[in-house]
Formats: structure tokens, sequence, C-alpha cells
């Protein structure tokens, strides 16, 4: 069993995203509480360049990861304002990256979504 920092676990909502149709559909969000911070290493700054601002990163026991999958979206510290909205149109992330990790711990890559989605 991963035991992760339970006092620096916050809130994330995710709405997994399906193609129906051609159009990016999501389900309702579920809520999980994750460790998760802003990039801030001089190895982040490198490879991300100025928009390294706009990237988060989670740690989370890989069991939490196993539905979890690139370009889900997802509401960082915030509820989402409409959990039938299948567009998920007020998300402020999306997922970029998903790893299982060994020792039992995943790491999850965020990106903030442009204004205009």
């Amino acid at each position: 069993m991963v035991f992760l920092a339970e006092n620096l676990k916050r809130p994330v909502w995710i709405a997994s995203g399906t193609m129906t149709d051609g159009v990016l559909q999501f389900d309702t969000p579920v809520l999980y509480n994750w460790n998760w911070r802003t990039l801030s290493s001089s190895v982040d700054i490198m490879a991300f360049g100025p928009s390294y601002v706009d990237h988060r990163r989670a740690v989370m026991s890989n069991d939490d990861i196993d539905n979890i999958k690139r370009l889900d979206k997802v509401w960082m510290d915030v509820t989402p304002s409409d959990p039938t909205d299948v567009f998920a149109q007020d998300a402020d992330f999306y997922i970029l990256s998903v790893e299982v990790g060994s020792g039992g711990v995943g790491r999850v890559m965020f990106k903030r979504l442009s204004p205009d989605g």
C-alpha cells in the first residue's frame, strides 16, 4: 500500500472523455484527492520554457489512475459548475500524460487549457 501525505492532498475533478460521432464528449466528473503542485525545478523550466507556469504534476497510487487517460478534462481546487455539461466547458486543465510508476506511485501531468478551450 502506498502512503502519501494526507495533509497535502487537494481536490481534483476529472471528466473522462470519449469520442462520439466525431465529437469529444465528457462523462460526469469524478472527485479525487491527490498531492499536486506547480512545476518549479530548473529541468521543468528548461523543458517547457515560459509555459512551465501552465503545468501541474500530481502523484497518487497507481490504483487511482486506472481510468485516467490523456485529454480528460480537469478542475483543480474548484468544483465543476455543471457536472452534466458534456463538453466540460468550465474545466481549467486537461491531462497531458499519465505514468504508472514503480513502487505503486503513479504520476499525472496537467496542462492549463487555453481560453478558447
